[in-house]
């Protein structure tokens, strides 16, 4: 990730942030292989965060369910 987004992201707090570097890509990729990268770790993040309940008892539902 570039240098200017980091004192922006640094400022949320209240949920969690992944970041990284798509390969071949701009800073909005519209084409493979960067579009792709980005679906994936989209994807990666939300089964993350979803995967596990949020209060006892709760199951969550299935991503794309």
């Amino acid at each position: 990730m570039s240098r200017p987004a980091v004192p922006v992201l640094s400022r949320i707090t209240k949920v969690p942030v992944d970041t990284g570097m798509l390969e071949n890509a701009g800073h909005y990729p519209l084409e493979d292989p960067g579009l792709q990268q980005m679906e994936d770790a989209i994807a990666d993040f939300v089964t993350k965060h979803t995967a596990r309940p949020c209060r006892p008892g709760h199951r969550p539902h299935p991503v794309g369910g």
